[in-house]
């Protein structure tokens, strides 16, 4: 969250980056390290996003295109146990009137690429359609801290305690979340800028909101179905002033 002092947040963030194990009132509290998000786009309209991508635990930019308020993301390639992670915050720039925060997630592409003859011996009979959006498991979720507490694993990419889904869908196989989310960044979901609260919060020009997109590739009994198949997905953020 945004602070009106010098110490601000990306720095209070990046000084704690070391830090694994937290304490509060003798209790301990082990989480990974909050994650520096490197890479800024921006809507031209005040909205700016700050984002960092991972994939087996590297830094994974290149697996993300971004386009002012929207990222496009592509794997392929997968092997079992295969996983990834992309981390976005929202803010306002100084003086944008407080705006209405949404989310929306579109399944774009999901190609087969070439069927193999260990595909076909598996079952897969679909010459252009792959079937890697059915086996990866995703995740979208308030990378917020643990217990909403910033120091405590914000924006590290971790589902950390406390930290709830963007909404009741926002998990499942990738086929299954893209057909529960909006498509459409004005009809997205509506997304709290401060979830640990019972209201519903704006996005101020003080204050921010970091989600969460992870997945991971646990790979299916009948694993050859996915060879060669990729999959991109748009992940569409948008902010209308509230009135």
């Amino acid at each position: 969250m945004k602070t009106n002092s010098n110490l601000t947040r990306r720095k209070l963030l990046a000084g704690l980056g070391a830090v694994g194990v937290s304490t509060a009132g003798g209790l301990a509290i082990a989480t990974e390290p909050a994650r520096a998000l490197d890479h800024t786009a921006t809507d031209g309209d005040g909205l700016v996003l700050d984002w960092a991508a991972t994939r087996n635990g590297n830094d994974d930019p290149g697996s993300v295109t971004d386009t002012g308020s929207a990222f496009r993301y592509s794997v392929s390639n997968l092997l079992p146990g295969d996983a990834g992670t992309l981390t976005v915050e929202m803010s306002l720039t100084d003086g944008t009137p407080d705006s209405i925060p949404r989310l929306a997630f579109d399944l774009t592409g999901t190609e087969e690429n070439d069927l193999t003859d260990p595909e076909r011996e598996a079952g897969d009979d679909t010459p252009n359609e792959g079937e890697l959006q059915n086996y990866l498991d995703v995740t979208l979720f308030y990378d917020t801290g643990t217990l909403g507490v910033d120091v405590w694993g914000a924006t590290n990419g971790e589902q950390d305690l406390g930290e709830g889904l963007i909404d009741p869908d926002a998990e499942g196989t990738l086929a299954e979340v893209a057909e529960a989310l909006p498509d459409r960044g004005e009809e997205g979901v509506l997304l709290d800028a401060n979830p640990t609260t019972s209201e519903t919060e704006p996005l101020t020009d003080e204050n921010s909101v970091t989600i969460s997109f992870g997945w991971v590739f646990a790979g299916p009994p009948e694993i050859n179905v996915t060879q060669t198949d990729s999959v991109s997905f748009d992940l569409r953020f948008y902010a209308a002033e509230v009135e």
